[in-house]
C-alpha cells in the first residue's frame, strides 16, 4: 500500500501538469506523511543528502555550458560535425538522398551546401547548413520526434525491440509463478513490476508495433497462475502504467509531442491478403534460414521430436513455440515492413524452443549422438558467421 501511495501521488501530479521534480517531491512526502516518518527525519536526510561533493556537478555543468556557448567551442563541435558529412559526401554518400531525407523532417528556410575546398595542396568536400529564416526552440523531445517522423528514421532498431520482446514475455511468466509466494511478498513487489515494465517500454519504445507483446504477457500470466489471475492482472496493469510513464518521459514529458508521435506513428502495418500470397510466406522462410542456417536444421529436428514425443509436449518448450510461430504469422502479414521486422522476434524464442528440445535428448540414451550433432550444429554456425564476416568486410 505504501508503494500504491507513492505511485499513484506521482500519476496524479503528472496528470494535473505539475513539473515532474515537484510531483515527485510531493509524491515522496505523501509516502512519508502516510509511513509516518517524522518531517524533522525527512528534512535531515534531504540536508545530509544535499551536503555531498557530488552535487557541485549540478552548477559546473551548467558553467561548463555557458562556457561552450559563450567562448565558441559549441560553434566548433558544429563545425566538427560539418565536417564528418563532408567527409562521408568525399567517401561516396548521396548529397541528393542526403537532401531529400533532410527535407522530411518538415523543416524550412534553410539550405544544405556542398562544394569542393582546397587548402595547402589538400582537396576536400565542405559541407554547411545555411540558415536564412531563424529556427524555433526546439526540446530534444521535439526534435526525437520529428526525426522519427522522417525519412532518418528508416529502420526501428530491432535488436533492441528483439530485446524487450523477449524480456517482456519470460519476465511475465516469472512474475506469475512468484504469485504462489505469500501475498505480501509479491502484490506490490516493485522491482518485478519495474522490470516488466522496463521489458515493455524497451520493447514498443524500439518498435511501436510490438505493443503486441503486452497483451501476450498477460495471456501468459493468467495462464500461469489460474488462481491469482487477480494479482496478475493488478501488476500487469501496474507495469503497463510504469511503462507508459516511462515512453512519456523519454518525450521529456512534453505531451503535445508525445501525442503528436503516437498519432502518426505505425503501430502494425497488416496486410491480410498477405496470407494468400506463397511469396510471403517464402520470404519469411528465406529470413529466418539467413539468420542461422544452423537454427533451420536444429528447428526441423526440434518440430519433429516435439510432434513425435510427448514428452517435449510441455509449457517449457510449448511457450516459446507459441511465441515464436505468433511472431511469424505476424511476419507473414506484414511483408513491407522495412528489416526484419517480426521475424528477428521470433528468433529467440526459436533458440529457446531448440534448446529445450535438446536438453530432453540429452537425458535419453543416446546422448552421445545428440551431443555430437549439437557439437557439429555450433562448430559450422561458428564457421558460417566467420565466413559472412569475412564477405561483408570484402564488400
Amino acid at each position: 500500500m505504501d508503494a500504491l501511495i507513492v505511485i499513484g501521488g506521482l500519476f496524479l501530479g503528472i496528470a494535473l501538469g505539475v513539473p515532474i521534480a515537484y510531483a515527485l517531491a510531493l509524491a515522496a512526502l505523501a509516502g512519508t506523511l502516510w509511513i509516518g516518518v517524522p518531517i524533522e527525519a525527512v528534512m535531515l536526510q534531504i540536508s545530509s543528502g544535499v551536503s555531498k561533493f557530488a552535487m557541485l556537478t549540478i552548477p559546473f555543468f551548467v558553467l561548463a555550458g555557458a562556457i561552450m556557448a559563450e567562448g565558441g567551442m559549441a560553434r566548433r563541435l558544429v563545425a566538427f560535425a560539418n565536417m564528418i558529412v563532408g567527409a562521408l559526401l568525399d567517401a561516396g554518400a548521396d548529397f541528393a538522398a542526403l537532401e531529400q531525407a533532410i527535407a522530411t523532417l518538415g523543416m524550412s528556410g534553410y539550405r544544405l551546401a556542398s562544394r569542393p575546398k582546397s587548402r595547402n595542396g589538400i582537396v576536400a568536400t565542405k559541407f554547411d547548413v545555411e540558415v536564412s529564416t531563424p529556427q524555433p526552440e526546439r526540446h530534444l523531445g521535439e526534435i526525437v520526434a520529428m526525426i522519427r517522423a522522417g525519412a532518418l528514421w528508416f529502420a526501428q532498431p530491432e535488436m533492441a525491440g528483439a530485446w524487450g520482446a523477449f524480456g517482456a514475455i519470460f519476465t511475465a511468466i516469472a512474475v506469475a509463478h512468484t504469485l504462489y509466494a505469500p501475498r505480501e511478498v509479491v502484490l506490490w513487489n516493485w522491482r518485478r513490476i519495474l522490470l516488466l515494465a522496463l521489458s515493455f517500454v524497451l520493447a514498443v519504445g524500439s518498435q511501436f508495433s510490438l505493443i503486441v507483446v503486452v497483451p501476450l504477457a498477460l495471456g501468459f500470466m493468467l495462464y500461469v497462475a489460474p488462481t491469482r489471475r487477480a494479482a496478475a492482472a493488478l501488476i500487469w496493469a501496474a507495469a503497463g502504467g510504469t511503462g507508459f510513464l516511462l515512453l512519456y518521459a523519454s518525450y521529456f514529458f512534453h505531451a503535445h509531442v508525445f501525442w503528436q508521435a503516437m498519432r502518426h506513428a505505425s503501430f502494425l502495418n497488416f496486410a491480410g491478403r498477405a496470407f494468400a500470397m506463397p511469396g510471403a510466406y517464402e520470404k519469411t522462410l528465406a529470413e529466418l534460414g539467413q539468420s542461422s542456417p544452423a537454427l533451420a536444421v536444429a528447428l526441423t529436428v526440434a518440430l519433429i521430436a516435439y510432434v513425435a514425443w510427448p514428452r517435449a509436449r510441455y509449457f517449457g518448450n510449448t511457450a516459446p513455440l507459441l511465441v515464436a510461430v505468433f511472431f511469424l504469422l505476424l511476419r507473414v502479414g506484414t511483408p513491407h515492413d522495412p528489416g526484419l521486422g517480426f521475424g528477428l522476434m521470433a528468433v529467440p524464442f526459436l533458440f529457446v524452443f531448440v534448446a529445450g528440445i535438446s536438453s530432453d535428448l540429452l537425458e535419453t540414451r543416446q546422448r552421445g549422438l545428440v551431443l555430437a550433432c549439437l557439437w557439429g550444429l555450433l562448430t559450422a554456425n561458428g564457421l558460417w558467421n566467420v565466413w559472412e564476416l569475412a564477405r561483408a568486410g570484402r564488400g
